[in-house]
């Protein structure tokens, strides 16, 4: 119900943005420029400390001042409710489906032209997933911030104890399927209850996770125009018929929210299969030693980029120029570098990897390339604006799924009938 609010919210506001003219203004002082952002605890201290480094060090026109705005759900309310008030920030986090809106409301500047005027080795620089995840229509609008991709983490002493590898490929039939196969061996129930003590592999319902099972099995979210749904066809239901039968083979387990995490730190799960950032919170409570490797595949490698990125609001050229002045350090290689080091969220440019602080992160963390290696086969997901209500409504029908109160078949076409309809509104 919540979403629903939001999205009738998103296009009442933005219908009302199109009568006031004149683009949105800032209430920001005018030798500072305004960021809202929604990074807390660890991720929200690392951002405070790169903002306060730029402003001392970098002797801006403008200052940046970074304000929190609670969690995503509550950044875009602000964001629009900000739009008829003509209230905003210069600089904002934002989902490509958010974005996507902005560009057609004209609330936010294309960042095409200050990325195109670096040298074409800087631009060549960056991983080619994360810029064509910002370009809409030809044109690059926003810059990748917060970026991630899912891992697999391992229990290294268990997988030695049994003397297995950790799978690189699941198959519908069991048989054949690696991660089955391991399931099955790190899977005991010592005192014979039914009930496992030690399970091979646990999860929360993720349509995120689904998404990069989907595109193993050979299937794809929408066809080239964005309008019409191709996730009910057989990869999708393959896909999510492999996921339930873990469950009903008793290999794994299914948790809310990220309790299936606080279960692996535990040592009584031999696997999970979540955000590369998620390390910085295994770590912490790690009592065993934890691996890392890339996510197991079926037909193909692919896993889905997640996370948000920066866009500019509109407002003065000089504004403007000062908003990218900002970006552009915080995507220089150093700084993504020590954001890639602190957070464990993606560095955006392979130049990072050279910077003394990620040499010095790699001799501690042999894993910390990892994420990295997927990025050659990495997605994204549709930026249209209909795309964050359909992520809900994908996220009900696998829990169905999961739960067992519809078919896979059923649940999915379902599904379909109402995203397709968001995607076409």
């Amino acid at each position: 119900m919540k979403m629903k609010v939001i999205n009738i919210l998103i296009v009442f506001l933005l219908l009302l943005t199109g009568c006031l003219g004149g683009g949105p203004k800032k209430y920001s002082n005018k030798d500072e420029l305004v960021f809202w952002h929604s990074m807390s605890g660890q991720m929200g201290d690392v951002l405070k400390q790169l903002v306060e480094e730029y402003n001392s060090t970098q002797d801006p026109a403008m200052k940046v001042r970074p304000i929190y705005k609670g969690n995503y759900s509550s950044l875009i309310q602000s964001l629009l409710a900000g739009i008829p008030a003509k209230n905003l920030p210069d600089i904002t986090q934002a989902y490509e489906s958010w974005t996507s809106k902005f560009i057609d409301n004209d609330i936010i500047v294309p960042l095409e032209d200050y990325f195109r005027a670096l040298p074409k080795s800087e631009q060549d620089d960056f991983y080619k997933v994360l810029i064509d995840n910002n370009t809409f229509n030809g044109k690059l609008w926003s810059i990748p911030f917060n970026k991630s991709v899912p891992v697999m983490y391992y229990n290294k002493d268990m997988f030695e104890k049994y003397g297995i590898n950790p799978p690189q490929k699941w198959s519908l039939d069991p048989e054949e399927s690696e991660f089955d196969r391991v399931c099955s061996i790190l899977t005991k129930d010592d005192d014979n209850d039914g009930i496992p003590n030690q399970w091979g592999y646990a999860f929360n319902v993720s349509v995120w996770i689904w998404e990069c099972l989907l595109l193993q099995a050979g299937g794809r979210l929408v066809d080239e125009t964005g309008k019409k749904v191709l996730f009910n066809e057989a990869p999708g239901r393959d896909s999510l018929e492999w996921w339930k039968k873990l469950l009903d083979r008793k290999y794994s387990f299914k948790t809310a929210g990220f309790d299936f995490q606080n279960n692996f730190a535990a040592g009584n799960v031999g696997m999970i299969i979540t955000s590369s950032v998620s390390k910085s919170f295994l770590s912490n409570k790690m009592t065993f030693n934890m691996a890392i490797t890339e996510v197991p595949y079926y037909l193909k490698r692919a896993v889905v980029v997640s996370g948000t990125n920066v866009v500019v609001l509109k407002t003065e050229k000089a504004r403007q120029d000062a908003a990218w002045k900002f970006l552009a350090w915080l995507i220089s290689p150093e700084i993504t570098a020590k954001w890639a080091v602190k957070t464990n969220y993606l560095p955006l440019r392979r130049s990072a990897l050279e910077t003394e602080i990620f040499r010095e992160a790699k001799k501690n963390d042999p894993y910390i390339e990892v994420p990295l290696s997927e990025l050659a086969y990495a997605y994204f997901e549709p930026a249209s604006s209909g795309w964050y209500n359909s992520r809900n409504i994908i996220s009900d029908a696998v829990e169905i799924i999961m739960l067992g109160i519809k078919d896979n078949e059923t649940a999915l076409t379902d599904a379909a009938k109402k995203v397709e309809a968001e995607l076409n509104k």
